[in-house]
């Protein structure tokens, strides 16, 4: 019971510290870009707008700001499937529909890969993928073909396929037209970022209503990938990364994603797609008792640290010595820095506990990274590509091992993060 009180104790301190400083100067610098841009709305997404709208809030910044802001219950698969209806025919769907529909990290399941759009309703695909891959519990992998065999399938039933796509294309354009995102003004949406899809598919529903409908996107960090979708999404704009630059020429950002996004997010479900609800709609939330605990057991306790702690400094002008001159997106980047690239013992210890759902599906809930290093250099390197957080991951491995697990972890540190500089590399001696 006192080490899971100490996470909660490190936690709230790292809300307070490292939370305001990077949460306050996001919200400020949101504040200038929205009254630049002259935008009359502005839309916090779920999940990861969660915490920026309580800041937003604290801030007292929906007083002052001209536009006015919502909580917006988007994810990616509502979106993704009413695109597809959009970019599909009853004879053919588009190859970013069967892209997304047999999307896997090589954990998820057939059943669960059939239930995502509702393709579990169709005997005859059923019966097919049955026949042509395995039962419903097993993996969807790349490199047994399944993926392949499965896009050719969902081809074979294109016609069924749309036909279910559309009530989900209706909902969510219900959803959205009720919350007024189509009626004329300006309008952004906030999220943490990355690439840019969900603005851009937010832009293609938009204009199947209002042929000159825009959205801009104000982000926490942009990659490269970002940039394909800059004609089709419209304006975006990032405070801590952009993508201009390389993951190594922002590793620190790069290195925090997962973690930031398990930080900031709410405390319910990923939106799975809307219902009736009288006369308007309301969002069908997937249940996912591990995440419920983990906000209730260690998020909550950062958010609720950066809260007071922006509501104090904004309304105040200082706290702890912090004023609202310093919340500079240099200072920002260079506390994150400092923990991802370095982080202290405690801080390390209470972010390995984090738990974080690697596809939209949110359906295995796992550890940011792998408790306990693995016999191979095959398997240490694949864990590691696929790994947010990698610097952690090591530091983690070398702190819970013993002196060989520490020399092995050392040289892969050093070879594999040499990019990070002499500096960052003095924890692998």
């Amino acid at each position: 019971m006192g080490k899971v009180l100490g996470h909660e104790v490190t936690a709230r301190q790292l809300g307070e510290g490292l939370g305001v400083l990077i949460v306050g100067t996001y919200v400020r610098w949101l504040d200038e870009r929205l009254r630049r841009h002259k935008i009359d709305r502005v839309y916090f997404c779920a999940r990861d707008g969660w915490l920026i709208q309580r800041a937003w809030h604290a801030a007292g910044l929906d007083y002052v700001s001209p536009a006015t802001d919502s909580y917006l219950y988007i994810a990616r698969r509502p979106l993704n499937l009413a695109c597809g209806y959009l970019d599909s025919t009853p004879k053919r769907l588009s190859e970013e529909l069967t892209d997304f529909l047999s999307s896997s990290d090589g954990i998820v399941t057939l059943d669960t890969v059939l239930k995502r759009a509702g393709l579990d309703t169709i005997p005859g695909l059923v019966a097919e993928v049955s026949q042509e891959i395995g039962p419903p519990d097993t993996p969807l992998l790349w490199k047994t073909g399944h993926v392949a065999t499965f896009r050719s399938i969902l081809q074979r039933h294109a016609g069924d396929i749309h036909g279910i796509l559309g009530p989900a294309y209706e909902a969510i354009l219900g959803y959205l037209e009720q919350e007024g995102l189509f009626v004329d003004g300006k309008v952004a949406m906030i999220d943490m970022g990355w690439n840019g899809t969900m603005q851009r598919s937010l832009r293609k529903i938009g204009r199947s209503v209002r042929k000159d409908f825009e959205i801009a996107g104000f982000y926490y960090g942009l990659w490269p990938t970002a940039l394909a979708n800059r004609f089709a999404a419209g304006y975006m704009e990032a405070a801590f990364a952009n993508e201009f630059q390389s993951f190594n020429e922002q590793s620190a950002v790069h290195g925090a994603v997962e973690l930031l996004e398990e930080l900031h997010s709410g405390p319910h479900g990923t939106v799975r797609g809307y219902q009736r609800e009288g006369d308007g709609w309301k969002p069908a939330l997937a249940d996912s008792p591990g995440e419920k605990h983990q906000y209730q057991s260690m998020t909550r306790h950062f958010q609720d640290g950066v809260v007071e702690g922006i509501a104090e400094l904004f309304n105040n002008g200082s706290y702890r010595g912090l004023t609202v001159e310093d919340l500079t997106v240099d200072n920002a980047k260079a506390a994150l820095a400092a923990v991802i690239l370095s982080p202290s013992r405690a801080e390390l210890d209470m972010l390995a506990t984090l738990g974080h759902c690697s596809t939209f599906d949110h359906a295995a809930f796992s550890p940011v990274f792998p408790s306990g290093l693995p016999g191979s250099p095959e398997e240490r390197m694949a864990i590691f590509q696929r790994t947010g957080w990698r610097l952690g991951m090591l530091r983690h491995w070398r702190a819970t091992g013993g002196e060989a697990d520490r020399h092995t972890v050392n040289e892969f540190a050093r070879s594999n993060l040499a990019h990070l500089g002499e500096r960052v590399l003095r924890q692998f001696w």
